[in-house]
């Protein structure tokens, strides 16, 4: 299924939303557009206290986009006040379709990663949708919560098997 493209919207104003442990992957790689993050207008237009941590996802065309401040941290700033972005893997390739760039995205530290490919972040099996990241892989206990970034594997097993 195509879908949207879009991995995660808010709109009307939601308080206190927390994205945390995701892994955004394999998208049709034919098909560059997309958002990772797409904050949209509505009434209330603002959601405060956005955490938005230890994440994997790809740039695509939109790694984040808001109407106001396109694909900057003025985005999150505007729809988004109070917002915590860090701990997070953005793969590239970069620039993106859109024009986004590293150096437009909020947390552009230590406490974020703008790998140049997903082929970086080091999936144990890509080819075969087994997301865990190995133990060589630069992400791999980096979230924070001292965790791998994205899919927590350990709680995923536990609960679903693998």
């Amino acid at each position: 299924f195509p879908g949207t493209g879009i991995a995660f919207a808010i709109a009307n104003g939601p308080g206190d939303v927390t994205i945390t442990h995701n892994t955004v992957a394999k998208y049709n790689t034919a098909n560059l557009d997309g958002k990772g993050l797409d904050l949209q207008a509505g009434s209330p237009s603002t959601s405060a206290k956005l955490v938005f941590q230890t994440n994997i996802l790809l740039a695509r065309k939109y790694p984040l986009f808001g109407s106001i401040g396109g694909c900057s941290s003025t985005a999150l700033a505007t729809y988004t006040p109070g917002f915590q972005w860090t701990h997070n893997a953005i793969a590239g390739p970069w620039p993106t379709p859109a024009g986004c760039t590293t150096g437009i995205l909020p947390g552009w530290s230590a406490e974020n990663a703008f790998p140049a490919s997903e082929s970086v972040l080091g999936y144990e099996n890509y080819a075969s949708g087994i997301y865990r990241l190995t133990s060589a892989s630069p992400f791999k206990a980096a979230g924070s919560d001292g965790k791998d970034l994205g899919v927590d594997y350990v709680e995923y097993v536990a609960v679903h098997g693998l």
